[in-house]
C-alpha cells in the first residue's frame, strides 16, 4: 500500500471533518464512532470469547503512535491468534485484537 493511502487511513477525526465537509462535525463524527462501537460490542465478545477459548493461543504487543496533544504517544496493540490446527492441517487460524 502506497505511504498516502496509509495516511489517510489513519487521519484524525478532525482531518477527517474537514476534508469532507458533508461527513459533519467533529463532534458529529466522534458520536458516530462511539455508536459503531457500541454497535459491534457483541460480536466483539463472541470473537474475543471464540478466540480466548483456544488451547493453543499466541499473542504479540506491538508499539503503535498515537497522536497526543502536540506530541506523540506510544499505545500498545495486543494481538491474540487462536490456531486449533494439527501442525500438518489446512484449517484457517482466526486473531482478535484487545
Amino acid at each position: 500500500m502506497a505511504g498516502g493511502a496509509q495516511r489517510s487511513r489513519a487521519a484524525s477525526l478532525a482531518s477527517r471533518s474537514s476534508l469532507v465537509p458533508a461527513a459533519g462535525s467533529l463532534s458529529t463524527l466522534a458520536d458516530q464512532v462511539g455508536a459503531c462501537t457500541m454497535a459491534l460490542k457483541p460480536l466483539h465478545d463472541l470473537i474475543a470469547d471464540h478466540v480466548l477459548a483456544a488451547q493453543r493461543l499466541h499473542a504479540d504487543d506491538t508499539p503503535v503512535p498515537v497522536l497526543a496533544r502536540g506530541k506523540t504517544a506510544t499505545a500498545r496493540a495486543w494481538v491474540y491468534v487462536r490456531d486449533d490446527r494439527p501442525f500438518t492441517a489446512m484449517r484457517s487460524w482466526i486473531s482478535w485484537r484487545l
